[in-house]
């Protein structure tokens, strides 16, 4: 792991513990009325589409509002499960917080015994990528498992290139992150004070045309 990295996590993380509870709240809120609306506005989810979300943990954005949206419209979200032993991720599609159990590090999980079922990746639209830093093209840095790059990575291996959409606060944006390889871009970040959009024509990035952007 890049020293760099390591470094950059503990300052950038040890920054977002320091947000009091209500700041926290205030923000996450704006940040979700923004992702609701963008997948509103764009069609999105409609007919089967879904929408993959991270379960959020700690001091991260809490976005569980998306997932609420989503369920109320009488959708289903595609939730990932940690599979620890083979460093990767499988997804299901949960109707309520009722289908979720904690799992690795406390994070919330399907359960199939609770009625989380297996999902179909061709079908999702969009994912909520969760990460430490973040920079204003869409670079991300993650907290080291690789989880996300490799789920990203194999989707597009199979044809499957939904949008992907990295929630975070402001505080998390840092200038020009020096990206490896397999650092996968986001299509946009979406802070508390609006829209990152990643420059290029991208099929991903077509799908913010209209939204207003840094």
């Amino acid at each position: 792991m890049s020293q760099w990295k390591k470094e950059l996590r503990r300052t950038v993380l040890d920054k977002r513990e320091r947000l009091g509870a209500e700041e926290r709240r205030l923000k996450s809120a704006a940040i979700c009325s923004r992702i609701v609306d963008m997948l509103e506005r764009q069609g999105t989810l409609r007919g089967q589409s879904r929408l993959l979300t991270f379960m959020p943990f700690g001091h991260e954005v809490d976005i569980h509002p998306v997932a609420e949206h989503c369920w109320k419209a009488g959708g289903s979200v595609t939730v990932p499960k940690t599979v620890p032993a083979e460093k990767r991720l499988e997804l299901f599609n949960v109707h309520s917080m009722e289908e979720l159990t904690p799992g690795l590090w406390g994070i919330l999980e399907p359960d199939a015994a609770k009625g989380a079922v297996p999902a179909d990746p061709a079908l999702l639209a969009a994912v909520l990528v969760p990460g430490v830093a973040f920079d204003r093209n869409g670079g991300r840095v993650g907290y080291g498992g690789g989880y996300y790059d490799r789920l990203l990575a194999g989707l597009d291996g199979q044809g499957i290139r939904p949008i992907t959409i990295a929630p975070a606060f402001e505080m998390q944006l840092c200038e020009g992150l020096e990206l490896e390889a397999h650092d996968i871009k986001m299509d946009a970040v979406v802070t508390e004070a609006g829209w990152y959009v990643r420059r290029g024509d991208g099929e991903g990035v077509g799908a913010f045309r209209g939204i207003q952007s840094f």
